[in-house]
């Protein structure tokens, strides 16, 4: 439950117990690793990809990461082997085969893991390109990385934190 979902249920002084009980569960992959994600994305914004050599291991990675989609899909959606998923990632991926053999072994394990990590880097960029069309010069990068920071939950209430705070920043401008 977000924090401001609990304000609007007049949950009062037992905000902040809310807010402790719902950060001490495992990290949701979508949340942590979207946004992992999506902040190395921000490189390029950040001019942190500037030489060829750093453009061309985020562009490995990734790659790396779209044919974890592809066997992520291919094992649970399609039936591939373990050996088709290790020799599709050894295909069309630099990463030794023990490194792969084991990503295989836990995409097996956990099925849709690996996508929530992209899931999570979309849903992110969506909400800030939303914030940004809506807020156009108001829109503050740093501000939206607190409110993204500082949410907790499932992205829906992520998204709904986004936008109370959108909302917010239009009223100062009226």
């Amino acid at each position: 439950m977000g924090v401001n979902k609990a304000r609007d249920l007049n949950l009062g002084d037992r905000i902040e117990t809310i807010k402790f009980y719902v950060c001490s569960f495992p990290t949701l992959s979508f949340y942590g690793e979207g946004w992992a994600l999506y902040a190395e994305s921000l490189g390029f914004e950040m001019g942190v990809y500037e030489n060829l050599r750093d453009r061309l291991g985020h562009y490995s990675d990734e790659i790396f990461r779209a044919c974890r989609l592809v066997v992520d899909t291919g094992i649970h959606a399609f039936g591939w082997s373990k050996e088709q998923a290790i020799q599709y990632m050894l295909d069309y991926t630099i990463r030794p085969r023990s490194f792969i053999e084991d990503q295989v072994d836990r995409y097996i394990a956990w099925p849709a893991q690996a996508l929530s990590y992209k899931i999570g880097q979309m849903q992110i960029s969506s909400f800030r390109a939303s914030a940004e069309q809506q807020l156009g010069d108001q829109f503050n990068l740093k501000d939206f990385h607190d409110v993204i920071l500082n949410s907790v939950g499932p992205m829906d209430l992520v998204k709904e934190e986004v936008q109370a705070w959108v909302d917010r920043e239009l009223a100062k401008s009226h």
